[in-house]
């Protein structure tokens, strides 16, 4: 029995995929038992801690420029850290704008909408046609 046979009775009995099966297998070659165990997810290089002082030229910077945004502040004053990390820092200390609300009519409009029965509401726009003569110049145009 070769080993597609045999990965594939593996992956019917765990309930999961050949390449996880493969994984397993080869942490198993490499460390026995040992290799079976649940690593860790976190990230083998933690990002760069932010200083204190670059912290409070992030800061600096947002209050002498409050209409600027991190992109901007970056490339114009040279700052290390990225643009996320700059955003992070101005929401942490509650500098950054709160995004505006949607106006909620629309959504009013569409549950009235819903709530009417068919022919329950009915508009009538007219227009008028001056090239046609009949029906005395307008024309009616029902919209339910």
């Amino acid at each position: 029995m070769g080993f597609r046979a045999r990965g594939e009775a593996h992956c019917q009995s765990f309930k999961t995929t050949p390449k996880t099966v493969r994984k397993w297998l080869t942490r198993f070659g490499n460390r026995a038992t040992g290799g079976l165990e649940d690593r860790s997810h976190a990230p083998k290089d933690p990002r760069r801690s932010i200083t204190e002082g670059q912290r409070q030229r992030v800061l600096e910077l947002k209050k002498r420029f409050p209409s600027w945004g991190a992109l901007k502040l970056k490339r114009h004053f040279g700052l290390e850290l990225s643009d996320k990390a700059i955003r992070r820092i101005w929401r942490e200390e509650g500098l950054l704008r709160r995004p505006r609300r949607k106006h909620r009519r629309r959504k009013d409009l569409k549950a009235l909408k819903a709530s009417l029965r068919p022919f329950e509401h009915l508009q009538m726009d007219t227009m008028q046609l001056l090239d046609q003569e009949w029906s005395g110049g307008y024309h009616v145009i029902p919209q339910a």
